[in-house]
Order: structure tokens, then C-alpha cells, then sequence
């Protein structure tokens, strides 16, 4: 695992370090691409979300392109996809840009 772009933001590479995020009280794992504009455009979602959560986020990222092996053992079928991890349980998918509205209402509908 590497950081990136960030103090919670991981870059992951494996299926251990994507369980061992996930088992996190609270995980969003971002699966998207370099190319993918609409999965730079999630950023600045994901950073409030991080930032205004009253639960500490850990925040993830896959290159679905180059881990294609994750993406599919995780169903990816568009990007950016992210998946919302309570305690290592996959609770929610949310497929297309999302706003940090969106995801913080779905944390404290699920995991708080």
C-alpha cells in the first residue's frame, strides 16, 4: 500500500491490502482509471467526505485497468465505482460520480 494524494488515501494493489482497508470501521474503496474523467471529478467528493465525516474514513483507490483482477473478483463494470466497507462487510455500490452529500448520508445510514 502507498499513500496517495493524501493522509487517507491509499493506493491499493492486492486483495489482501483491499481486505485489510475494508476491515477498516469505515472504507471507501474508489476503483477508476488514470484516463477516467469522471473519477478525477470524484476527488473533491471523496475529500469532503473524509473531511466533514463524524466517523473517521479510511479512503482507497484501485486502478481498475491495472489490477484488473480486483475489479473483476469486485464486478466493476463502470467507473469510477465505489464500494462502502463497514468492518470488512461490503455494504453499499455506488456506480458513476457521487457527491459528498450522497456518501455521507449513506455512512450515517449504515454504519453509524
Amino acid at each position: 500500500m502507498s499513500i496517495h494524494k493524501g493522509p487517507n488515501i491509499l493506493e491499493l494493489t492486492c486483495q489482501k491490502e483491499l481486505s485489510d482497508c475494508a476491515s477498516q470501521n469505515i472504507a471507501l474503496i474508489v476503483f477508476g482509471a488514470p484516463w477516467c474523467h469522471p473519477c478525477q471529478w470524484q476527488w473533491p467528493f471523496l475529500y469532503r467526505v473524509v473531511a466533514q465525516s463524524s466517523q473517521p474514513v479510511v479512503l482507497a483507490k484501485v486502478d481498475a485497468e491495472e489490477y484488473e483482477a480486483l475489479a473483476k473478483e469486485y464486478q466493476i463494470e463502470g467507473l469510477p465505482t465505489i464500494l462502502l466497507f463497514h468492518q470488512g462487510v461490503l455494504l453499499k455500490r455506488f456506480i458513476g460520480v457521487q457527491t459528498d452529500v450522497q456518501l455521507l448520508t449513506a455512512i450515517q445510514e449504515t454504519c453509524i
